[in-house]
């Protein structure tokens, strides 16, 4: 078990879940049946995905200048980022962190994820 391996099933064991990467260095986290974190390590980076909507071809362009605008002001506050994955169709929120050390380390990143991802959430549904 390598050192990421070991750090996320500790972080596992303190959120009461089996928590392992698959082999794609990925691990999929559910909290409260509504939100899915996908944790994805490389390297020495831990990235942090979770989904913020479904979007068409046909969202109108003030959605797209506000998660625009949004972004940046993620990005210049380092509060990670918006995306979209061309293969799902989804806008993502994502963070990232450098190679953690310890669990407690990586719970906390997680609940501030959690705080920042459904403040965006909002912001895009005004």
């Amino acid at each position: 078990m390598n050192q990421d391996e070991l750090l996320l099933n500790q972080v596992g064991q303190s959120l009461g879940l089996p928590l392992t990467f698959d082999s794609n260095e990925q691990c999929l986290l559910m909290l409260d049946n509504k939100l899915m974190i996908s944790i994805h390590y490389q390297d020495d980076l831990w990235t942090f995905y979770c989904m913020l909507a479904q979007v068409s071809n046909h969202e109108e362009a003030q959605y797209w200048r506000l998660c625009l605008q949004l972004n940046l002001v993620l990005a210049e506050q380092g509060m990670g980022r918006i995306s979209y994955d061309i293969d799902s169709e989804s806008l993502l929120y994502l963070m990232s962190l450098p190679m953690p050390t310890t669990p407690d380390l990586v719970t906390e990143f997680i609940e501030h994820l959690i705080d920042s991802y459904e403040s965006v959430q909002a912001r895009l549904s005004e």
